[in-house]
């Protein structure tokens, strides 16, 4: 972090390559925060068999299911809806977490609830099943509904007992778009937006750290 700290101050331009800070879609998500009047409930969802699963139970252990790399299913697939739930709530005043591992000791999937002053959100992620992933946001006034948290088709919200509404579908154009467009900018002079992605970064990686460690999980 230090490493990273020094280069920004020299000049350099470093953005995390994550698709919820740039996804137009979870753009129109946090726009309409604000008209679900007091939230009191998310629940953000990411589970995904993955394609190498098939190899660990043949006996063959890749890196994508490998501990000693420093890596699992929250590094590789709860981020995204991790980062999703501190980009639009912030650091949460407390934590609580459950995992299910391998027989490698890797952790495959699992469930983190997130507390903050008066509702909670709850992260499900998984490399080992395929869930429906479709995530909600509730609020007294209404709720918000979208699927696969990567890289959404679709953000729909529902007012007071109203008709849903759409608020964005995917034209089908790749949101990698949006990350290369905004780090242009960010490259070509934002500085302070910048900097805002980086202090957002840096929260997640705290708020991993903290989940690492109510599951008694240490790469060290």
């Amino acid at each position: 972090m230090e490493d990273i700290t020094r280069a920004v101050d020299e000049g350099a331009v470093v953005v995390e390559a994550m698709r919820p800070a740039f996804d137009r879609q979870l753009s129109a998500v946090k726009k309409s925060l604000c008209d679900l009047g007091e939230i009191r409930r998310a629940t953000l969802e990411y589970r995904q068999y993955s394609s190498r699963y098939d190899a660990f139970l043949a006996g063959e252990v890749k890196n994508a299911f490998d501990p000693r790399m420093k890596n699992s299913a929250l590094a590789d697939i709860g981020i995204y809806p991790l980062y999703l739930a501190v980009s639009l709530f912030g650091e949460p005043k407390d934590i609580t977490a459950s995992g299910e591992y391998l027989s490698n000791g890797f952790l495959a999937s699992g469930e983190v609830e997130l507390i903050y002053d008066s509702f909670s959100v709850t992260v499900l992620y998984s490399k080992i099943v395929e869930g429906e992933n479709v995530s909600t946001i509730e609020g007294e006034c209404g709720k918000i509904l979208f699927d696969r948290i990567n890289e959404p088709s679709y953000v729909t919200v529902a007012i007071g007992g109203s008709d849903t509404k759409t608020l964005y579908r995917a034209d089908g154009e790749s949101n990698i778009k949006n990350e290369l467009s905004e780090f242009m900018r960010i490259a070509e002079g934002d500085r302070k937006k910048g900097e805002e992605l980086f202090a957002l970064s840096s929260a997640v990686m705290r708020t991993v750290d903290r989940i690492y460690s109510a599951l008694g999980i240490s790469f060290e």
